[in-house]
Order: C-alpha cells, then structure tokens, then sequence
C-alpha cells in the first residue's frame, strides 16, 4: 500500500537485522560489480573490526 522513505527502510533494516538487499530480495550478480567494487566488498568481509567504522561512514548505523 506504501512505500516507506530511505530514513525508514533503514531503521527497518537495523531492527531486523539484514540489509537493505535482502529485505527487498535485489540480488547482484558478480557481473554487476566493478572490479573496485569486489576489492571493497572483500576487505570489508576479511576486516570485522573496521564493519563498524565503514558502516557509520556509510550511515548505516
């Protein structure tokens, strides 16, 4: 019936844990992705203790 706003399809993805990709079922292929984009997907993966930092960066929390 509604579409909510990006403010608050954000704090939908923070209360129930997942992110936005896969609260609306958008799936990329690697095809999708420049190569820049792998690099930066992978170091964030191998860094955990960065997440957070790139997360608030990205205003994801």
């Amino acid at each position: 019936m509604n579409r909510p706003d990006a403010d608050i399809l954000a704090d939908i993805c923070k209360a129930l844990n997942v992110s936005p990709s896969e609260l609306l079922d958008v799936r990329l292929s690697p095809e999708d992705l420049s190569e820049q984009e792998r690099k930066v997907i992978m170091a964030y993966r191998t860094k955990p203790d960065l997440r957070k930092a790139v997360n608030i960066l990205l205003g994801l929390e």
